[in-house]
């Protein structure tokens, strides 16, 4: 049994003094790269504005009508270009959902002609309103400087807003932000609770931080079985070969490392 135990606490050493060649920052700088170049979300649904119900009129006789075929400029999903100025009065009117529509489609040039200025001027209508996932889109530009001036204070403002709503990206972006390399003063622990709330919302971004922080004990207790099934939840949505290999790797090092402690308890 000490001759295990031994050898155990030899593998841990080798284990260790290897980590200084895997630095995670690299990493770290890399997927943060990555989120703030995210393009616009495609809304799951388009939402009709409401529109007033007619008063029942003189049922007319029934007449055979050729289709109407809509005209090939309107956006996905809009059948007529009344349909359409019905949206544009609904995002003028203050409907949050409709002014999000119409800045998707300005942003990618969707039956209308692409604007990056109209579409930052109706994503920030919009996130104004509380729409979170707009808040997110606006914190992004703002950080970019696209269809406005680059502004980092604004940026990470309409990241909090959308953070505290729960929208992924903004929570992803914020993770990253309170590491401290910017505006955002560094706090470990809101770090680790942003990336917390985006992993269990599925991000695969948030997965590998929070494996990180819980095998290294940043901004969280240590916990190398956490460690273990967020870099396993890690893999099974990993795509690029070089992070692939890299979680393999930090997997096997957080398992090691748990059957070390699972063994001294004994």
């Amino acid at each position: 049994m000490k001759a295990k135990l031994l050898l155990l606490m030899t593998l841990l050493t080798v284990a260790t003094a290897m980590m200084g060649q895997n630095d995670p920052n690299a990493k770290r700088q890399a997927a943060r790269r990555r989120m703030a170049g995210t393009t616009t979300q495609q809304p799951a649904q388009t939402q009709q504005p409401v529109q007033t119900q007619q008063p029942v009129q003189t049922q007319q006789p029934v007449q055979t009508q050729k289709p109407v075929s809509k005209p090939s400029s309107l956006p996905p999903n809009i059948k007529s270009q009344q349909e359409f100025d019905q949206f544009v009065e609904a995002a003028k009117n203050g409907d949050a959902a409709a002014q999000f529509s119409l800045a998707y489609w300005y942003d990618n040039g969707l039956g209308v002609e692409p604007d990056s200025q109209k579409a930052f001027y109706w994503f920030l209508k919009s996130a104004e309103q509380g729409h979170a996932q707009s808040q997110g889109i606006v914190a992004t530009k703002y950080l970019n400087g696209k269809g406005t001036e680059k502004n980092e204070e604004e940026a990470y403002y309409w990241f909090q807003k959308g953070a505290e709503q729960n929208d992924v990206h903004s929570l992803v972006m914020m993770g990253f932000a309170y590491e401290g390399k910017g505006v955002v003063p560094a706090d470990p622990v809101k770090s680790f609770e942003c990336f917390k709330k985006a992993a269990e919302l599925g991000s695969d971004m948030a997965m590998p931080q929070v494996a990180f922080r819980y095998f290294y004990g940043d901004g969280v207790a240590q916990d190398y079985k956490q460690a273990v099934y967020w870099f396993e939840k890690s893999l099974a949505s990993a795509d690029d070969p070089e992070d692939v290999e890299y979680w393999k790797e930090m997997l096997d090092k957080a398992k090691m490392r748990q059957q070390i402690k699972e063994k001294q308890k004994k």
